[in-house]
C-alpha cells in the first residue's frame, strides 16, 4: 500500500471564477488504478451546467486534510479499507459528526465486502450510497454520481432558504414562508422521483406552550384547523400524536411525519405522504426542511 500526495486532475489554469463552478468530488481509495480509472469513465461529465473537479487521497488521514481544507466538497466516494480495516468508516464518521457536515454525499466503494455488509454500514452510518467495485460499470459510475450530485444540489438549495429569510416582523410572515418552504419542497421531491411522486398530502405544525396550529399545507387541507384535520385523518393524527409523545420522527407507508424540537423548546411536525414510498433522499430533504423552518420560527419569537 503506497502513501502519495493529493492529487488534482483539474486544469490549474482556470480562472479563480471558473473554478468554483464545478462540482468537487473527493475520491478517497488507496489503489492508484481506481483513482485513474474513475477519472478517466467520468472525465468530461457535465451536471447542471457545471464540470467535475476530481480531488485524490489515498488514505483516512489525507482524506480528512483535504475535507477540513474544503467544505464545499460535494461528493466523496470511498474506500472502506485503507490504512487500517476501518479507515473509510471512521472517516465517515469524522465528516458527519466532528466536522459537522451533513451536505456532502458520501458512496462506500468496497472491493472486500466481507468487512461491511450494506445494511449494517448504512443504518450505523450515514451513507448515502453503498456499492462493491466490480458492480460500478461506466453507465451505474455514473448514474450514481449524477444522482449523487443532484442531492447534494437540493440540500444546499434547501440550507439556502433559512440563510436568506430575515427576521419575521409579523404572523403573516412565518405563515407564508412555511407555505413557500413547503411547496418548494414537494417540487424538490417531485422532481428527483422523475414525477412518480404525485398526490400529496402534507401539513406543516408548529407546537408552542402544547397548543398546535397549522403552518402550511397541501390544497386538499388548506384552512383546516388541527382539530379538523384530527376528525378527518384519525389514522395520521395517532401517528402525529405518537411523534409528539416520542419526541421522534415516524416513517410509514408512502409517508412520514417528521418531528423537530428547536432550542427553545419549541416543536414543529412535519407531515408528509405521497403515491409512493419515500426514498432516502426525499428524508434527508424532509429534515432538512424540518431545520429550516424551526430556525426562521425560533428567530420570530425571540
Amino acid at each position: 500500500m503506497s502513501m502519495k500526495s493529493p492529487m488534482k486532475f483539474a486544469n490549474k489554469s482556470k480562472t479563480e471564477q471558473a473554478q468554483k463552478e464545478v462540482w468537487k468530488v473527493l475520491i478517497v481509495d488507496d489503489e492508484q488504478s481506481v483513482h485513474t480509472i474513475t477519472n478517466t469513465v467520468l472525465n468530461g461529465i457535465t451536471f447542471d451546467n457545471k464540470k467535475l473537479e476530481f480531488i485524490s487521497a489515498y488514505s483516512g488521514t489525507q482524506a480528512r486534510e483535504i475535507m477540513e481544507a474544503q467544505s464545499d466538497i460535494a461528493l466523496i466516494l470511498l474506500d472502506v479499507v485503507m490504512e487500517n480495516d476501518n479507515a473509510g468508516l471512521e472517516f465517515v464518521d469524522y465528516v458527519r459528526n466532528e466536522l459537522n457536515n451533513k451536505f456532502v454525499r458520501i458512496v462506500l466503494r468496497t472491493g472486500q465486502p466481507g468487512y461491511a455488509p450494506e445494511k449494517e454500514v448504512i443504518d450505523q452510518y450515514d451513507i448515502n450510497d453503498y456499492k462493491e467495485k466490480t458492480e460500478l460499470t461506466a453507465q451505474k459510475l455514473y448514474t450514481t454520481v449524477i444522482t449523487s450530485l443532484r442531492n447534494y444540489k437540493d440540500l444546499k438549495e434547501l440550507e439556502s432558504q433559512k440563510v436568506a429569510i430575515e427576521t419575521p416582523k409579523e404572523n403573516k410572515m412565518v405563515f407564508d414562508f412555511a407555505q413557500n418552504a413547503l411547496n418548494k419542497l414537494l417540487e424538490t421531491i417531485t422532481e428527483n422521483s422523475q414525477g412518480r411522486c404525485q398526490n400529496f398530502e402534507a401539513l406543516v405544525i408548529e407546537i408552542i406552550k402544547k397548543e398546535k396550529m397549522i403552518l402550511a399545507a397541501t390544497k386538499k387541507l388548506e384552512g383546516i384547523s388541527y382539530e379538523e384535520f384530527s376528525l378527518k385523518e384519525p389514522e395520521v393524527a395517532e401517528q402525529i400524536e405518537k411523534a409528539i409523545k416520542l419526541k421522534s420522527s415516524l416513517q410509514f407507508d408512502a409517508g412520514m411525519v417528521n418531528y423537530y424540537e428547536d432550542e427553545s423548546g419549541n416543536e414543529n411536525i412535519i407531515y408528509l405522504s405521497c403515491n409512493k414510498n419515500l426514498s432516502q433522499n426525499d428524508v434527508q430533504l424532509i429534515e432538512m426542511f424540518a431545520f429550516n423552518l424551526s430556525s426562521a420560527i425560533e428567530l420570530y419569537y425571540k
